[in-house]
């Protein structure tokens, strides 16, 4: 956690102006991956009890932040709208979902706030995309208040009633949490920020199993873990390695096989995985690390898949410390000095069903491709 205020980051960095160097320096401290979420809610909060143009610039700023902490490719808008320029707060776009929301950050939506800025700014967007694009284009307001009831009913009776839509920046905190936690893939948060249809509420529920699906899902995985946690190799001590530099790898199978975070300590220290039934050696193994993280982040050749108990087994003595152990599992023990950290760490996508849970089999050439787990 970064202990620093807001206030002071201003003084430090100083007034907040459009193109200007002190803007600049506030989004990259801001967007560092020091700062969690703990001090983007603190700063929320300070912005919202602080009175000033330099508070509300750097909400401005902040929600920006989160809106690419949440996946999408953010455009920081201006604070002062000016001649000749689309003056919106953040462009944020998703090009997965053939999204773009243009995004107005308000303190509070107490006093009159005219949907139709944000109409206007839509329909100029519009024309700028070019032909043959697919991008919808969406407003969202983030408001200070948690229930903004006039500016809600402001839409309603606008002429953008199906395609604005407010969210309260609590509740927009929440969301990053949820990412971070449960967690939500893109495709999810997508969903629930655009404008869906509320007459289907289906649409909602099934955002909603998604979600909680993925998650009993993750909590089906078994992990080798013991009581007394290692004292010995960490993730950074791991090589890093490219999806591109695999390629020049022997086609071969990939065993796919999934660990909740505690579990990778088995994995670091043992240069093996286990305890798992499987009835072939594959060529090379992946690991799957559940939430928070939900990503393909390891990979390694594979030696040799034996019994614990094998007189060359890394775990001979201590296998039966760990509680995943049974009778007829076996390990997967890798080649010396062939585990890698993934630089493009293959994430959820948006298929339901897709979170391994078990081991899976995917050919190397499919895995060197994939873009999310949809792809295997």
């Amino acid at each position: 956690m970064v202990e620093i205020t807001i206030e002071k980051l201003i003084s430090l960095t100083g007034d907040l102006k459009d193109h200007s160097p002190s803007s600049e320096k506030l989004r990259s401290f801001i967007s560092s991956p020091d700062v969690s979420r703990s001090d983007l809610k603190a700063w929320v909060s300070e912005c919202l009890e602080k009175t000033g143009q330099s508070f509300h610039r750097a909400l401005q700023d902040i929600v920006n932040c989160i809106g690419e902490r949440l996946g999408f490719d953010v455009e920081y808008g201006l604070y002062a709208g000016r001649v000749g320029a689309i003056g919106y707060d953040g462009k944020w776009v998703s090009k997965d979902a053939n999204i773009q929301l243009i995004v107005e950050t308000k303190k509070t939506g107490a006093y009159q706030i005219n949907p139709d800025q944000v109409g206007r700014y839509i329909e100029e967007l519009k024309k700028k995309i070019e032909k043959g694009d697919s991008l919808e284009t969406y407003g969202l307001f983030v408001i200070g208040e948690e229930e903004p009831t006039t500016l809600i009913n402001t839409i309603r009776g606008s002429a953008y009633r199906n395609s604005v839509r407010v969210v309260p920046v609590k509740s927009f905190l929440n969301l990053l949490r949820m990412k971070e936690e449960v967690p939500l893939t893109h495709s999810q948060i997508v969903k629930l920020l655009v404008p869906i249809d509320t007459i289907n509420i289906g649409e909602i529920i099934e955002t909603i199993e998604d979600i909680v699906e993925t998650r009993l899902r993750e909590e089906k995985i078994e992990t080798p873990t013991k009581a007394k946690s290692f004292e010995g190799k960490k993730e950074e001590d791991v090589p890093m390695i490219s999806l591109k530099e695999l390629s020049v790898l022997q086609p071969g199978e990939v065993a796919i096989c999934p660990s909740r975070p505690e579990g990778v300590e088995f994995l670091l220290n043992h240069n093996a995985w286990g305890f798992v039934r499987i009835k072939r050696k594959p060529d090379y193994l992946a690991l799957y690390v559940s939430s928070p993280e939900s990503k393909i982040s390891y990979f390694g050749q594979v030696k040799d898949v034996i019994d614990p108990s094998d007189q060359h087994s890394p775990v001979k003595d201590v296998y039966q410390e760990y509680g995943t152990y049974e009778e007829g599992k076996k390990i997967i023990v890798l080649q010396p000095e062939t585990l890698y950290r993934l630089k493009e760490e293959i994430s959820l996508g948006s298929i339901k069903g897709k979170v391994p849970y078990s081991l899976r089999y995917v050919s190397l050439s499919k895995f060197l491709k994939a873009k999310t787990l949809d792809d295997l």
